[in-house]
Protein backbone atom coordinates (compact mmCIF):
# COMPACT_ATOMS: atom_id res chain seq x y z
CA UNK A 1 0.00 0.00 0.00
CA UNK A 2 1.50 3.33 -1.22
CA UNK A 3 1.78 6.16 0.97
CA UNK A 4 -0.12 8.86 -0.88
CA UNK A 5 0.33 12.03 1.51
CA UNK A 6 3.42 13.07 0.45
CA UNK A 7 1.87 13.55 -3.31
CA UNK A 8 -1.00 15.52 -2.13
CA UNK A 9 0.86 17.70 0.47
CA UNK A 10 3.30 18.54 -3.00
CA UNK A 11 0.38 19.02 -5.20
CA UNK A 12 -1.47 21.58 -3.05
CA UNK A 13 2.13 23.36 -1.70
CA UNK A 14 2.37 24.32 -5.34
CA UNK A 15 -0.96 26.33 -5.67
CA UNK A 16 -0.62 29.66 -3.82
CA UNK A 17 -3.42 29.84 -1.38
CA UNK A 18 -5.37 26.77 -2.50
CA UNK A 19 -9.23 27.22 -1.55
CA UNK A 20 -11.68 24.67 -1.03
CA UNK A 21 -12.72 23.95 -4.68
CA UNK A 22 -8.64 23.63 -5.56
CA UNK A 23 -8.11 21.46 -2.95
CA UNK A 24 -10.98 19.10 -4.15
CA UNK A 25 -10.13 19.71 -7.79
CA UNK A 26 -6.22 18.12 -6.45
CA UNK A 27 -8.08 15.19 -4.19
CA UNK A 28 -10.41 14.58 -7.69
CA UNK A 29 -7.57 14.22 -9.68
CA UNK A 30 -5.88 12.19 -7.43
CA UNK A 31 -8.26 10.28 -7.15
CA UNK A 32 -9.27 9.37 -10.82
CA UNK A 33 -5.49 9.26 -11.64
CA UNK A 34 -4.85 6.01 -9.10
CA UNK A 35 -8.50 4.68 -10.56
CA UNK A 36 -7.33 4.71 -14.01
CA UNK A 37 -3.62 3.67 -12.94
CA UNK A 38 -4.92 0.38 -10.73
CA UNK A 39 -7.37 -0.12 -13.61
CA UNK A 40 -4.86 -0.69 -16.13
CA UNK A 41 -2.13 -2.84 -14.12
CA UNK A 42 -1.52 -6.23 -15.46
CA UNK A 43 -2.11 -8.67 -13.99
CA UNK A 44 -4.62 -7.24 -12.77
CA UNK A 45 -5.71 -6.39 -8.94
CA UNK A 46 -8.07 -8.31 -6.81
CA UNK A 47 -11.30 -6.41 -5.98
CA UNK A 48 -9.92 -6.14 -2.41
CA UNK A 49 -6.78 -4.71 -3.09
CA UNK A 50 -8.10 -2.04 -5.25
CA UNK A 51 -10.14 -0.71 -2.34
CA UNK A 52 -7.27 -0.75 0.16
CA UNK A 53 -5.40 1.21 -2.41
CA UNK A 54 -8.48 4.11 -2.67
CA UNK A 55 -9.07 3.96 0.95
CA UNK A 56 -5.18 5.04 1.46
CA UNK A 57 -5.51 7.77 -0.62
CA UNK A 58 -8.83 8.67 1.04
CA UNK A 59 -7.07 8.80 4.51
CA UNK A 60 -4.50 10.80 3.01
CA UNK A 61 -6.97 13.16 1.73
CA UNK A 62 -8.22 13.25 5.66
CA UNK A 63 -4.89 13.90 6.80
CA UNK A 64 -3.79 16.96 4.55
CA UNK A 65 -7.27 17.99 5.62
CA UNK A 66 -6.36 17.76 9.02
CA UNK A 67 -2.96 19.76 8.38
Amino acid sequence: MADYYPLLARALDGLAEPDQAQREAVYGRARAALRSQLASLQPPLQPAEIERELASLEDAIRREIGR
